[in-house]
């Protein structure tokens, strides 16, 4: 279990006048702005609450095979809070190694903010890669906004000033204007979907190296977000 007082101390560090919120605090209309895996998890109480939040993961078990062990093991709490993104889905997920508490935030999917500018490409990622997005929008580290899937206001391309003007190269075999930047691990290097070509495909692009074409796209998102959680 994870003291919501502690919890909450810690949130405020990133987002100011953040709340964290029961649903019988809720109004109507706010319940209605929330997706119904949400409520369900949400109205589980505390001891059944991490179970069937797992279950929801659970669907994405072969994209996500690592993660989801550890989330088995070192879940402590699901809560939803408030702050000035809106409404989210907060995980606090033990440290095994150092006793400390990981903080992970969804955005929440029914509130999406896909570019109007990538419309065509979102429907082009793969359909479980959209259905993990009507689940989470976006699931990633509190204190960095990294280290797992981009919310969806954070996806775009690298050219679009996600990446600075001197750090675009130019590569034969690379065009930053057609890469859509999905997943950053938080030390310059991003997980892309290319788009440059008829068939998607995926790399690695850093800010320090030459990209790393033809990835696994569900390999690096499952590795990487483990990987946060456990260095």
């Amino acid at each position: 279990m994870v003291d919501n007082i502690d919890a909450l101390t810690y949130i405020k560090r990133f987002h100011s006048s953040p709340k964290i919120l029961e649903l019988s605090e809720l109004s109507n209309i706010e319940m209605q702005s929330l997706p119904d895996s949400w409520i369900d998890i949400l109205s589980k109480g505390e001891d059944k609450r991490l179970d069937q939040a797992l279950k929801y993961w659970g669907k994405f078990e072969y994209e996500f095979p690592k993660l989801i062990e550890r989330l088995s093991t070192g879940l402590l709490s699901v809560n939803l809070i408030h702050h000035m993104h809106g409404f989210c889905l907060m995980y606090g997920i033990l440290d095994n190694s150092r006793g400390r508490v990981f903080y992970y935030e969804a955005r929440n999917p029914k509130e999406k903010e896909i570019k109007r500018s990538i419309h065509a490409e979102w429907s082009r990622l793969p359909i479980v890669f959209r259905e993990f997005y009507e689940f989470h929008d976006g699931w990633y580290c509190l204190a960095s906004d990294s280290m797992g899937p981009s919310p969806s206001k954070n996806i775009g391309y690298l050219t679009d000033g996600l990446i600075s003007p001197s750090e675009i190269r130019q590569c034969d075999l690379l065009d930053e204007s057609r890469c859509l930047k999905l997943f950053s691990n938080g030390a310059g290097a991003n997980l892309c979907a290319d788009f440059s070509k008829k068939d998607i495909s995926y790399l690695l692009w850093a800010h320090d190296d030459d990209p790393m074409l033809n990835v696994d796209l569900w390999l690096i998102m499952d590795q990487w977000t483990f990987n946060g959680l456990d260095y």
